[in-house]
């Protein structure tokens, strides 16, 4: 339905990430996002953990986002 939330994140892992702002109620409990670092964005699927932690479910660059973590 086109609505769109943006936030950073607090801290990432292979596994999933905290977000620095609260998940708003339409969020349904699995979604698409986008993580952007510079120029290179990798979309994901995630799944609600909280309203501050997200669970990736889903990548098509693991690689990208590896070495996001590997230099954190």
């Amino acid at each position: 339905d086109g609505k769109v939330f943006q936030t950073h994140t607090a801290d990432i892992s292979m596994a999933g990430c905290a977000i620095e702002d609260p998940l708003p109620a339409w969020v349904p409990r699995t979604f698409t996002a986008e993580l952007t670092n510079g120029k290179h964005a990798v979309k994901i699927t995630c799944s609600k953990v909280s309203d501050l932690k997200l669970k990736i479910n889903e990548s098509a660059s693991w690689d990208v986002i590896r070495a996001w973590i590997v230099n954190w």
